[in-house]
């Protein structure tokens, strides 16, 4: 690798490198990054879904009423569960309503996902 280094009051500040290889050095990067990922997947897999679930998702269906119906759950079961009315998870799910960061935690948990995925 080619670096230039230039320095500032006698010590090295920046490192300037030809394109080529500070393309190649991302690169690189990425595929580590990629390796990682897939080691800590390999160890610690978690669930994976459906295409079909992602798909509904990405299609613009609220996560909440995609892995509630992907859980089996009726508003009323999931609601008893969380302590909440099956009205307002209606309205949750229809966008009409926004959840607490309780009812979140909650809801992830009833349902086993990442609160992550929860939030639009």
């Amino acid at each position: 690798m080619k670096a230039q280094v230039l320095k500032k009051d006698g010590k090295p500040e920046f490192a300037v490198l030809p394109i080529i290889e500070y393309r190649n050095l991302i690169k690189r990067l990425e595929d580590l990054e990629d390796a990682r990922d897939i080691r800590e997947y390999r160890t610690n897999p978690g669930e994976s879904f459906p295409a079909a679930v992602m798909n509904q998702i990405i299609d613009g269906s609220h996560s909440l009423k995609v892995f509630r119906e992907y859980r089996g759950l009726t508003l009323e079961e999931l609601g008893s569960t969380c302590g909440v009315s099956a009205a307002a998870l209606s309205q949750i799910e229809n966008g009409k309503r926004e959840p607490s960061v309780n009812l979140l935690k909650k809801l992830s948990e009833a349902l086993r996902v990442d609160v992550d995925i929860l939030i639009g």
